[in-house]
């Protein structure tokens, strides 16, 4: 078994070594494109270390509490309640399971 490992890797390196390494991460063309348009990353980072942490503008609903009721309901089907019911039983058991060994 250790020869055919050691041969195997003796064809692998050989073949490797034949067809060549090309290293061309991506064309100038793409190159030009990525840098030119519109990126994920914030304006002006690499001057503002800071502007990847700042919160931007989001539309985000604060959390429902029992002062602010007035959401839109959300039908939930029995195949997903089920899944829902299946995960919290799992963190369930594992916290079990885990706070039992201590």
């Amino acid at each position: 078994m250790m020869r055919w490992n050691a041969g195997l890797a003796a064809v692998a390196v050989l073949a490797a070594g034949l067809t060549g390494c090309r290293q061309c991460f991506m064309t100038e063309a793409d190159f030009h494109q990525a840098k030119t348009s519109v990126s994920l990353s914030p304006p002006g980072l690499e001057y503002d270390p800071h502007a990847s942490i700042t919160p931007g503008p989001a539309n985000i609903p604060a959390p429902m509490n029992v002062n602010d009721l007035n959401r839109p309901i959300r039908y939930l089907s029995l195949p997903e309640a089920m899944a829902v019911a299946l995960m919290f039983f799992y963190i369930l058991r594992i916290f079990l399971e885990t706070s039992r060994r201590d």
